[in-house]
């Protein structure tokens, strides 16, 4: 059966809009916006003419949030609800965070999942945390760089303005954080109200910016207990009362603030989609299906020049800071079950 067959047999099932729906044309209304260029058409519903002009462009990204979700609270989120768009695909955090990043699809930024194998280093590796797959080393510790590794030019660097990245304070400074931040100044936080103060303080400054911040704590509690948990719940009440706050901030700046997740959180098998802004209500939600990576493949290390080898299923990776390099090879049979995970959304709120 055709693609095209198999999306109309199961309406759940579509593919992100970079036309003009997705987050990769958000972030090319943002690039645009600012004085950057694009090779992506904008977003149809927030078009690089709603967002030039602000003295300060906030993108707050709230991992997790979704449409459904949203939809069953209410507070300041739900009332500034905007409008729906895609994720990209694979909908993933590893992948679209380096979109927000750099701008780019994750067919072009090449990061396609949490771990991947990557040709040039002959390893199983997850660019995020940036460490190998099996026993979590630093891939610094042999000599490799998210610069030469990845290729990629941060957003930041495009942009002809001051830049912040705002995120928790254990990765703000990590080697993937640092390396797709560029010359934006970095601010790390610990709690909520310590990302809003930081995110409230720049707003304050005088100089037009763009502050990239990020709060993955609503992805984090929806993994470990559920997106229905009390738990979630807590967290989402406290981010829409911090939400609600900074609007007295923003309000008369001239600023513009928009809220966006890059997947949504769900348990359900058949889950509705996730996005929003503040204008029209949503349309019909949506959601993707994709097969997630090989369960602990079975590797072979020959750690070069060392004279050493062996084989391992997903536990340790041979402990020596002396290893310079590792060629590793691997082979795993099956894929895990395909799964669907809701799409994106974004709030938007301005005032002036």
């Amino acid at each position: 059966m055709s693609e095209a067959g198999k999306t109309q047999e199961d309406p759940a099932l579509v593919l992100p809009d970079y036309g003009g729906g997705s987050l990769v044309n958000l972030m090319s209304s943002i690039a645009t916006a600012l004085g950057g260029t694009s090779a992506y058409p904008p977003l149809a519903t927030l078009p690089p003419q709603a967002l030039a002009g602000a003295r300060h462009l906030v993108l707050l990204v709230v991992d997790g949030l979704g449409l459904d979700y949203l939809s069953s609270r209410d507070g300041a989120l739900r009332r500034h609800l905007h409008g729906q768009l895609t994720s990209v695909f694979p909908s993933t955090t590893a992948s679209a965070i380096p979109t927000f990043l750099t701008g780019l699809a994750p067919q072009q930024h090449g990061l396609t999942g949490w771990n991947m194998y990557f040709r040039e280093i002959g390893a199983i590796a997850a660019p995020l945390p940036f460490r190998v797959r099996t026993g979590r080393h630093a891939l610094r510790e042999a000599g490799v760089t998210p610069a030469t590794l990845f290729g990629l030019m941060p957003l930041f660097d495009r942009l002809p303005l001051s830049c912040h990245v705002v995120s928790p304070r254990n990765i703000v400074h990590s080697d993937f954080n640092v390396a797709l931040s560029g010359r934006a100044q970095r601010h790390g936080y610990d709690t909520l109200d310590e990302l809003f103060g930081l995110i409230a303080g720049l707003l304050r400054n005088d100089a037009p910016s763009y502050i990239h911040a990020y709060w993955p704590q609503l992805d984090s509690l929806a993994h470990e207990y559920g997106i229905r948990s009390e738990q979630v719940a807590t967290a989402f009440t406290a981010l829409d009362a911090a939400f609600e706050g900074l609007l007295d901030v923003v309000a008369g700046s001239g600023s513009r603030l928009i809220v966006t997740p890059t997947t949504a959180s769900s348990t359900a098998r058949r889950s509705r989609p996730s996005i929003w802004t503040t204008i029209p209500p949503c349309a019909t939600p949506c959601c993707f299906r994709y097969a997630a990576s090989p369960a602990w493949p079975t590797l072979t290390f020959a750690l070069a020049g060392k004279g050493y080898s062996r084989t391992m299923c997903g536990s340790s990776w041979p402990t020596a800071s002396s290893y310079s390099a590792a060629q590793i090879s691997c082979s795993a049979a099956g894929w895990a079950r395909a799964r669907r995970i809701p799409a994106c959304a974004t709030v938007s709120a301005t005032t002036s």
